[in-house]
């Protein structure tokens, strides 16, 4: 790894004296701007056949692609550096160097436009996509909004396979619906969705509390990868705000059956996640996992999970402990304005929590008026999964491993969906 300074010149001379021809990994981090594509071009030449890793921090420019061993490949133009002017980065100069490099398997573009965006390709310079068969990542970060302009003009000139996991950040709520005629083309069915929810890790300077939030759509197919999204980071004073419909319109939800969400249960959250609870069309299982339960929201939150009941087949809810089962419990039986169970309509529910407590040992909760005709109701301690585990589970396991009827608190083996390495540094 080499930081060119003014003062970099020897060091200069000396890296393009080494010999190359057995260079795997190479990061090249630029710390001035001014007239440095001449001085930099040497050292891309030589034979680099060996390079697999390239890393190109702040460098303005594409070199010529000498690199066909590549395959991964990280531009991070880190956009506090061009504060006045975007970097001239073209979509024709992208793909040109990612011709290159077809045995590429993880490509990662940082900040590379900062204030305009990429200008769309020329219609006399047309040229079939570029196709990567062997790539498994992509990474995209840019700026909300310029991220739903970058990315349709990427997926002009680059194919994305189906077992390419897809990773964009940050991307605003509003742009959803403007970048799912894009991330629909790529052809997978998008039937499965998990949005977590967390309290912001470094809080605004001025103490405003705000969460963060991603979002995972995945198919039940085993080519096809997983598209996960970090949401914008939003203030909670603009929870009211947001739109009850917001993830029921995009047109990117549309086909989502299985819905996840994962939060801590609050004021703050509290009614983000109701507004989640708008549901796309044709959602028919709901798994909640509530990872911190504040008391005076349960009742309320619960009460309008049963609002979506009609549609839903299935209903999953975890919680931090077994005292709050009594909770639960209360909020999904209690009468609705005709006297009849709020849950009326599921035909399976099921409750989990992480720690038991004294009082089961006297009897288990029942759920067996939770639904009408309800084939499946449990309640039971979730066991800690095994490493194995964490990317295999299905509402349809977790509910084939529940007995059938509970006279005591059950084991059971089963887990939450993870998601590991969601946008992880690299």
């Amino acid at each position: 790894m080499t930081h060119i300074t003014t003062e970099g010149e020897a060091m200069l001379a000396f890296l393009q004296a080494l010999p190359t021809s057995q260079l795997e990994r190479c990061k090249i981090d630029i710390s001035y701007l001014e007239n440095n594509r001449l001085r930099l071009l040497p050292l891309f030449s030589g034979d680099v056949r060996r390079l697999r890793s390239l890393y190109l921090s702040r460098v303005p420019f594409l070199p010529s692609n000498t690199f066909p061993g590549l395959t991964t490949f990280i531009l991070d133009l880190n956009n506090n550096v061009y504060r006045n002017k975007d970097p001239h980065l073209e979509l024709a100069d992208l793909k040109n160097f990612l011709d290159g490099s077809p045995g590429l398997e993880n490509l990662h573009l940082h900040w590379v436009w900062c204030h305009t965006g990429p200008h769309p390709p020329k219609a006399s310079n047309a040229t079939p996509r570029v196709v990567l068969p062997h790539l498994r990542n992509f990474t995209l970060k840019l700026d909300s909004p310029l991220i739903s302009v970058a990315v349709p003009m990427i997926l002009s000139v680059i194919e994305l396979p189906h077992a390419c996991q897809i990773q964009l950040a940050p991307v605003s709520l509003n742009e959803l619906e403007a970048m799912s005629p894009s991330l629909l083309s790529l052809g997978r069915p998008l039937t499965r969705m998990r949005l977590m929810l967390a309290a912001k890790s470094f809080p605004d300077p001025a103490g405003s509390p705000s969460w963060e939030w991603s979002l995972v759509l995945a198919s039940r197919q085993a080519d096809c990868a997983a598209i996960r999204l970090a949401l914008q980071p939003e203030p909670v004073d603009r929870t009211r705000r947001i739109p009850e419909g917001a993830f029921s319109k995009p047109p990117l939800f549309a086909d989502v059956e299985e819905l996840w969400c994962t939060s801590s249960l609050g004021r703050y959250e509290d009614d983000l996640l109701c507004s989640v609870l708008s549901l796309p069309p044709k959602v028919r299982s709901l798994a909640l996992c509530i990872q911190f339960w504040e008391l005076g929201y349960s009742h309320g939150y619960l009460a309008r999970v049963a609002r979506v009941c009609r549609q839903l087949d299935t209903l999953c809810i975890c919680i931090p402990n077994a005292d709050n089962l009594r909770d639960v419990r209360e909020a999904l039986t209690s009468a609705g304005p005709y006297g009849r169970p709020r849950c009326r309509a599921i035909r399976r529910v099921a409750v989990g929590f992480d720690q038991s407590s004294t009082w089961l040992s006297s009897g288990a909760t029942s759920w067996r008026d939770c639904g009408a005709g309800t084939e499946v109701s449990w309640t039971g301690q979730i066991a800690r999964p095994s490493d194995d585990e964490m990317n295999s589970t299905e509402i349809e396991r977790l509910l084939s491993a529940a007995p059938q009827v509970v006279e005591e608190p059950a084991s059971i083996r089963a887990s939450w969906p993870t998601f590991p390495g969601f946008l992880h540094p690299y």
